[in-house]
């Protein structure tokens, strides 16, 4: 699996929300991979008469509370070709969100083999 320290880590957070109440939807540890799945998030957000909102994380910025993202249980990693190293790309909280997002994001991640990884 790979490492997640939210305390070093820059990154979008995005959630689903209604007038009573939000829930974290998925992570991305770089606002060009939320960016490419947006369309996706908004339409997830929609069937469900919610919206999407996101908060940014910047390095050197407050970090990320662990327990905002703990229950994203699928995670999206991508391996080096090069090294074998796994670098977490989008974390998830539904498969099928997962699934679309990472067909949409195998199309600009560089030098790398996506892989989905469920808890």
């Amino acid at each position: 699996m790979s490492k997640f320290n939210p305390s070093n880590t820059s990154g979008v957070v995005s959630y689903y929300e209604s007038n009573s109440h939000a829930q974290v939807g998925a992570y991305f540890s770089d606002e060009t991979y939320f960016e490419e799945c947006s369309e996706i998030l908004e339409r997830v957000a929609k069937e469900a008469r919610m919206i999407t909102t996101e908060s940014v994380y910047e390095k050197g910025d407050e970090p990320i509370p662990a327990d905002l993202i703990s229950g994203l249980d699928i995670d999206v990693v991508s391996i080096s070709d090069e090294t074998g190293i796994e670098t977490l790309v989008a974390k998830f909280d539904e498969m099928p969100v997962t699934v679309a997002c990472y067909k949409k994001l195998s199309r600009i991640i560089p030098n790398g083999t996506l892989q989905i990884k469920q808890l």
